[in-house]
């Protein structure tokens, strides 16, 4: 847990991906599979890396078709995998399928198969996670595009997503059947990472946050003192005490 910087989200998002970054730096070893997810913090996460060692990096989402790099996550887990003397696995994949069965097709691709096969394997995960309708930072386009993500999105329940998995406030998934239209690596896989390592602040992320703890998704947390704060304090609203 950082600091939280009153006057700035930039700052307390830096002290954020420093932390995290430190952390990562004494967890890894030679010839551990690092998974990457996407978002601001992450990004930053990486660019405060500065150990070299020999990884094997794969990002854990598709593609998301935006500009901002932070999105782009075959570039992150590229030049972080360049930077480290790592080897980088691609993902070529949308994150969002129109249908299951393109979705299901997708997954006999050779390509695609080696993706699975690497998150198999997984010793680390670095994810950021948040709620779309925050309005602060850029979000992939397709959150609102897509008819079933933007009926989600309205639904008060929801809380936000994880690597474009929505999900509600006790960390169950909002919607199965568009889940499986979802190009990332299942939820399930990544309960099963030996570290999996959130990365994310600010207390109005409290109920994704709450929500990823709740379903047990991640085993590592750094963010800041507020957003802690906030999600103790929403725990103990609940009368559920998990």
């Amino acid at each position: 847990v950082v600091y939280s910087s009153p006057h700035s989200d930039y700052l307390t998002r830096r002290r954020i991906a420093m932390a995290a970054a430190h952390y990562l730096e004494s967890i890894v070893q030679e010839g551990n599979v690092v998974g990457i997810g996407w978002g601001r913090t992450v990004y930053e996460t990486l660019r405060y890396f500065h150990r070299e060692v020999s990884l094997t990096v794969v990002p854990l989402v598709g593609a998301t078709g935006q500009t901002e790099l932070e999105f782009q996550v075959n570039e992150l887990a590229h030049q972080f995998a360049k930077r480290t003397g790592g080897h980088f696995v691609p993902f070529y994949a949308p994150v969002l399928v129109d249908t299951e069965e393109i979705a299901r097709t997708l997954s006999w691709d050779q390509s695609l198969r080696r993706v699975v096969e690497v998150w198999e394997k997984l010793d680390v995960a670095v994810v950021g996670m948040g709620d779309p309708r925050m309005g602060k930072v850029p979000v992939p386009q397709f959150f609102f595009s897509d008819p079933v993500s933007s009926a989600i999105l309205r639904k008060e329940s929801v809380v936000g997503d994880l690597l474009c998995h929505f999900l509600e406030k006790d960390g169950m998934l909002s919607d199965p059947n568009f889940d499986r239209r979802v190009m990332s690596v299942p939820l399930t896989r990544l309960q099963r990472v030996p570290y999996a390592i959130g990365v994310a602040g600010l207390k109005e992320k409290k109920n994704i946050l709450r929500a990823v703890l709740r379903g047990g998704y991640i085993n590592v947390l750094v963010t800041d003192a507020e957003a802690a704060q906030a999600v103790l304090e929403e725990e103990g609203k609940g009368g559920d005490k998990r």
